[in-house]
């Protein structure tokens, strides 16, 4: 765990280079910023923010999911995900968050930086993911342009942030299980190890090693393949 922004700062400035590397190309200069001080810190609250939630709703955990355009669909049976709905009962955090609000991720600073250290804010502190996204192979990598995605932005195939959030879990130590309200949940069974030691370079490392090769593939829940 970070115990500190000197403990984050370090861990996150030796893990620069590998997740900067990593990128396409065209992604290494958003890096570079991401890896700036000022958005570090973004990552740093919003680190502390996960953990403050979990501190308030442990009941309730974490979500975990694509978020869609919330102008342009409505999630469905069909397409789920996090929408205004999920957003309404669970509610935002970002990098301003007071103690005890929010589920979901919302920062206008994001980054995956921001993103990762969002995750590992809720499994340093054993905090449940509720997952609301299923774990098939569209919503891991996607290769043709969703029916939902709203057509005034990019569409780049790939590998989506969802996928990553997977690969970090199953990383900690996690374990998927069905869940009556939103399909699927995250949790970290008793006898597992304690994921507090766990490092943004683990977490590329982890994240390289699922998605160049077809490792990834181990993540979609088997009775939707």
């Amino acid at each position: 765990m970070f115990q500190n922004w000197d403990e984050f700062k370090r861990a996150a400035a030796e893990a620069r280079p590998l997740y900067i590397n990593s990128a396409r190309e065209e992604d290494k200069k958003g890096l570079e910023t991401a890896f700036s001080e000022e958005r570090v810190r973004v990552a740093f609250n919003v680190y502390k923010a996960a953990q403050w939630a979990m501190e308030s709703h442990k009941d309730k955990g974490l979500i975990a999911g694509n978020r869609l355009d919330q102008d342009e669909v409505i999630a469905t049976e069909k397409i789920p995900g996090i929408d205004a709905e999920v957003i309404k009962n669970f509610r935002t955090m970002s990098e301003a968050t007071e103690r005890g609000v929010g589920q979901v991720l919302d920062s206008s600073k994001w980054t995956i930086l921001v993103n990762d250290a969002w995750l590992l804010g809720g499994a340093h502190y054993i905090a449940q993911f509720f997952l609301a996204s299923p774990r098939t192979s569209e919503n891991l990598c996607r290769t043709v342009r969703p029916d939902w995605f709203k057509k005034t932005r990019q569409f780049r195939p790939g590998f989506t942030v969802f996928s990553r959030e997977l690969i970090g879990l199953t990383a900690c130590g996690y374990k998927f299980e069905g869940h009556r309200t939103t399909g699927e949940i995250a949790y970290l069974p008793q006898k597992a190890g304690h994921p507090g030691s766990f490092t943004f370079i683990d977490y590329q490392t982890k994240v390289n090693q699922y998605t160049q090769s077809d490792q990834w593939r181990s993540l979609i829940d088997p009775t939707r393949r």
